[in-house]
């Protein structure tokens, strides 16, 4: 029961979370909690970390007395709480008041910042997805304050080389996503609420804070059968391999295989801890464990063939 209650939502898992009362410079607190006056939060679960993010200047009320811990986070929310972590990381002020919109500067700040890019969204007023809202914070701090403390190498809904993939799986290794099941599911275009928002941003500024803990296999995933695809894009036989690769996705990947695509320049670590120093290789999963590998290209029907044996 207790593995399991480390992989619930954002919203069980935050219960668990026990967070020092000062943060770390360079997230002092800016503000009292108690000038805030917030009438809706004293009994919900996610008061410690509203609580935090509002001293230290992450997040604010949404007016009249009310912070919203239910409230569906938006684009403009989102994107203000990544440049105000940016900012206050670098030694600003985190501040973006005082323009029109609301979010303006925020927005003008992120984008000067490489946060995310021209013409990423076109509605600031729109519910932000867990898929873009995790883009934005894997931007807010500097890469080597992502490092792994987990070895997450497939997820049940999320692949590497999906539009933000990379970035999910950087927050997931740096323990500051968890998923909402003992798998790790993601659910990546869904929407995330201001709550569960206020628990993540404790853990993205706070490394004590972030979790370390090992998914379970997917039920009824083709038996616990994963696969890990390594290549390197100067690579020759990689580029040769490439359209079986897809083929293989094609063929498995409906039938609950994850089969991830890793790009060695890109994710060295999970490299090293295969101990992958040849291009391509597989790498087959079962629960999580090796239990075979292949150096060098196949055809499609050899591939099919050894997989055969597992499903």
């Amino acid at each position: 029961m207790r593995k399991y209650a480390r992989f619930m939502t954002a919203l069980v898992l935050s219960l668990s979370l026990a967070l020092p009362s000062v943060l770390a410079a360079p997230f002092p607190p800016l503000r009292f909690y108690g000038d805030a006056g917030f009438t809706d939060v004293d009994e919900d679960w996610s008061l410690p970390y509203i609580r935090t993010c509002y001293e230290i200047g992450l997040m604010s009320g949404r007016g009249d007395g009310l912070f919203a811990p239910a409230g569906t986070v938006s684009v403009a929310e989102g994107v203000t709480a990544a440049a105000r972590v940016h900012s206050l990381w670098r030694g600003g002020t985190g501040d973006f008041s005082g323009t029109e919109p609301w979010y303006a500067g925020a927005v003008e700040y992120a984008l000067d910042n490489g946060i995310f890019a021209e013409g990423a969204f076109s509605d600031y007023s729109a519910p932000i997805s867990r898929r873009y809202l995790a883009s934005l914070l894997a931007k807010a701090l500097p890469p080597e304050e992502y490092l792994p403390i987990n070895s997450v190498a497939a997820l049940p809904d999320v692949t590497w080389d999906e539009p933000c993939g990379e970035d999910i799986f950087t927050l997931y290794n740096a323990g500051i996503l968890t998923g909402t099941d003992p798998s790790g599911t993601f659910l990546p275009d869904t929407h995330i609420t201001r709550a569960e928002l206020s628990a993540i941003l404790c853990r993205l500024v706070q490394p004590g804070a972030r979790q370390l803990f090992s998914l379970e296999p997917v039920e009824n995933s083709s038996k616990g059968l994963s696969v890990l695809y390594f290549y390197a894009t100067w690579c020759e036989p990689c580029r040769q391999l490439s359209p079986t690769i897809d083929q293989l996705i094609g063929k498995y990947q409906p039938l609950g295989v994850s089969i991830q695509k890793i790009d060695v320049d890109k994710r060295s670590p999970m490299a090293a801890r295969y101990q992958v120093s040849s291009y391509p290789t597989l790498v087959f999963l079962w629960d999580g464990q090796e239990v075979e590998r292949r150096v060098g290209g196949l055809s499609f029907e050899e591939y099919c063939a050894l997989m055969a044996q597992w499903l």
